[in-house]
């Protein structure tokens, strides 16, 4: 399993700590496909919500909140982003 970002941008994205969320880079871009590649799980808990949907297999949010039943922010997820 590999995770994206550490709450703060890096060279593959945005984390969840940002203020702008920008996404995966083109870098990033790569980085994931590169990862479903070798078939490993692509995690993206710590990362912006931008990334969510940029994936070909599966992706695992292996820990964070849900923002309609937890009034936080960080590393929680918007309920669309759980299926």
């Amino acid at each position: 399993m590999v995770q994206l970002a550490f709450n703060a941008s890096n060279f593959v994205g945005s984390g969840c700590s940002d203020k702008a969320d920008g996404g995966l880079t083109t870098f990033g871009a790569k980085v994931v496909q590169e990862i479903e590649r070798q078939r490993i799980i692509v995690d993206l808990a710590h990362t912006g919500t931008a990334r969510h949907s940029m994936a070909s297999r599966p992706l695992i949010i292996s820990h964070a909140g849900i923002w309609k039943s937890i009034n936080t922010t960080g590393i929680s997820v918007m309920t669309s982003s759980v299926r």
